[in-house]
């Protein structure tokens, strides 16, 4: 089944395939979107000059809850991979999009790395 609009709020992204059975469609969510105060998160690979990349996050909260930077990333070292928990989170009210109506990761690496840049060393 194709649904025309996410089939669970946390959905950011989709694609569809086509196959030799036919079309096959696929919704993305991520961890920190479980977080009962997440609305949508993505996570983002920034340069790093010893890991060669960290994860770090922009996180839109839930209406009317204020989840914190300590509490994502609590969730995140309880929920996945250590590797995988964000350095750094940031919270917004919208993700940008790009022309296709999916989150704009390119335009979201370029403002992670300004960010990362001008915060103080850590993670």
């Amino acid at each position: 089944m194709i649904y025309d609009e996410a089939p669970f709020p946390q959905c950011h992204a989709s694609t569809i395939e086509g196959t030799k059975a036919g079309l096959v469609a696929a919704w993305f969510g991520g961890t920190h979107e479980k977080h009962p105060d997440v609305g949508q998160a993505v996570v983002i690979p920034v340069d790093d000059d010893i890991k060669g990349t960290k994860p770090v996050a922009f996180v839109i909260p839930k209406a009317g809850h204020k989840p914190t930077e300590a509490a994502i990333k609590k969730y995140a070292l309880e929920n996945a991979p250590a590797y995988q928990h964000p350095r750094f989170v940031w919270f917004v009210d919208e993700l940008p999009l790009a022309s296709t109506n999916k989150v704009d990761r390119a335009a979201l690496k370029r403002l992670a790395q300004e960010r990362v840049a001008e915060a103080p060393e850590r993670g």
